[in-house]
This record gives C-alpha cells, sequence and structure tokens, in this order.
C-alpha cells in the first residue's frame, strides 16, 4: 500500500469536509470497457421496451439521474451523501443505490441525508450486499443503513434488496447475497439477469445491484400511476405485495456445515418483489385516499 498516495488529487476534494462541495472529474467516459456497473444497473430499471432490441427494462417511462459516487472500489461517504442531498433537491423521486460497504468511516453524514430524502419523500432503495452475511448479526455491519447506533430505525422511506435466484428449491437465495430478518427488506430476482452494457451490448448479470433496480423499476411504475402515494406507502407496498414462497433454503454455517432454513426468515417481508400484486394494492391503496 502507498500511503502517500492522494486519491482524491485529480478531483480536487478534501474528503473530510462535508461543506466542500465544489469537485469533482468529469471525465466519465474513458474507461468504459471497466467501469460499466452503473450501465448494467440502468438498464435493468429503463432499457426501451418492445424495440426487439437486448433487453426491456421495468419501465422506459422513465428519467434516469446518473450520480457516479465511485468509479471502482468501495465509494466515500461523502460522496454517498452529497449525491444523495443533489438528487433530492434536483427532482429525484427514487434513489437506486447499488452499491455498499462494510466501513463507514462518516456514517452520520449518509444518515442525515437519507432523513433528508425522507423529509422530502423520496424513496431510497440500496443494495443488501454480496457477502453471504446474517446482516442481524451485530459483527456484520453493511451501510448504508438506516439503523441509529441502537439500531433503531431513522427513517421510513429506506429499503435494502437481496436477490433470489430462479429455482424454486433449496438454490431460491442467491447464494451470495446477504440476509437478515431485521435488516433486509425485500427480495428480488438477481440471477443471470440480461441487461446492458456500454456501445451497445449485453450480458447476464448477477447479484444484489440487480435486484434492486428491479425494485426501484417497479417503485417508479408505481409512482407513474399513482403520483399521490408517499414514499413510505411505495414501500409498504412492495413490502406486503411480494410473493411469499414456502421453500427452505440452504444455508452455510461459519463451520462450513449446512443448515436449512425458510426463505421467508432472510427478510423482514419474506418475500420477493411482483409488480403485478403491487399494483393492485397500489390502486386499492389509492381509491381508499379519495
Amino acid at each position: 500500500m502507498n500511503l502517500d498516495y492522494q486519491e482524491r488529487k485529480i478531483t480536487g476534494d478534501n474528503p473530510n469536509d462535508i461543506k466542500d462541495i465544489a469537485y469533482g472529474n468529469n471525465n466519465v467516459s474513458g474507461n468504459l470497457d471497466k467501469l460499466y456497473h452503473g450501465t448494467i444497473v440502468t438498464g435493468v430499471i429503463a432499457a426501451k421496451r418492445d424495440n426487439n432490441k437486448g433487453i426491456d427494462g421495468v419501465i422506459n417511462e422513465v428519467k434516469i439521474m446518473t450520480l457516479c459516487v465511485s468509479a471502482n472500489g468501495d465509494e466515500l461517504d461523502k460522496d454517498i451523501a452529497l449525491a444523495i442531498r443533489y438528487a433530492v433537491d434536483n427532482g429525484a423521486k427514487i434513489i437506486n443505490m447499488s452499491s455498499g460497504k462494510l466501513l463507514s468511516m462518516n456514517r452520520h453524514w449518509v444518515s442525515e441525508a437519507i432523513k433528508y430524502a425522507a423529509k422530502k419523500d423520496v424513496l431510497f432503495i440500496t443494495s443488501a450486499g454480496n457477502n453471504a452475511l446474517l446482516l442481524d448479526e451485530k459483527e456484520n455491519n453493511y451501510y448504508p443503513n438506516d439503523n441509529d447506533s441502537n439500531e433503531k430505525e431513522i427513517s421510513n422511506n429506506f429499503m435494502m434488496v437481496g436477490a433470489n435466484s430462479y429455482t424454486l428449491d433449496k438454490k431460491l437465495r442467491y447464494y451470495l447475497t446477504n440476509y437478515g430478518k431485521n435488516n433486509v427488506d425485500l427480495f428480488a430476482p438477481g440471477y443471470k439477469v440480461y441487461t446492458t452494457l456500454p456501445n451497445n451490448k449485453y450480458r447476464y448479470s448477477q447479484g444484489t445491484s440487480i435486484a434492486t433496480p428491479i425494485v426501484s423499476g417497479v417503485a417508479a411504475l408505481l409512482m407513474s400511476h399513482y403520483p399521490d402515494l408517499k414514499a413510505s406507502q411505495i414501500k409498504e407496498i412492495l413490502m406486503k405485495s411480494g410473493v411469499s414462497y414456502n421453500i427452505d433454503v440452504e444455508m452455510f454455517q461459519k463451520d462450513d456445515s449446512k443448515k436449512m432454513i425458510p426463505f421467508s426468515e432472510l427478510s423482514k417481508s419474506g418475500k420477493v418483489v411482483n409488480a403485478y400484486n403491487a399494483l393492485v394494492l397500489a390502486e386499492q391503496i389509492s381509491k381508499s385516499k379519495k
């Protein structure tokens, strides 16, 4: 490790000053062969539908605001916090963050930004991570999350998404996804999902980074049809309307032994997102408000 390496020099940034916001690097297309993660995620949400090319996104009547918080590797808390606030202040209704990390140096900056998004009625959806960890165990922190130091939720607009596979058997859980009855809200498909790459290419991808934009896409679908619903209501609808599976899934323990547990125990809702069910429930809730 080079302790003298100044990774923020090119962006002109002081990473320890949250008030220093005039920084960045506007070269966003120099390494598209390596830095394609954002394109993969965006395609899942918004690839043009019914044009007989590539894939169909969850919804194409949507605008994407692309904000880069990391070129490659773990993102800094300052970048996350400022990106959240920028998105909120510039009209975003849903924030999709398909990344995360195991260590947070300035967690309070991000927590305050999440609460700011909640105050402005913006839904925040993030990935649970791909470390095969039970996030309910204290030593297995994953950031960002919406818990305070006492493990109490700080907002009602935050969702964490785990990934499932496409087989309705003991391998229903994508084997690398993090999970937790208290910390992961919902699951979504995240294994061998066909999506976009730069330069008009496509590929199969996997992980919670893929599951998260599926949930974000469904959330956008609900908001576009039912703009009267609040972010907290969209979250509740997504969790209540998912599909339940009475399936025991295979889990590896710390001693490498295997254990079977109900898929429903892997998240708060115990469910997999379902767009049709979500639209039906949103219709019912929207009508009840009139």
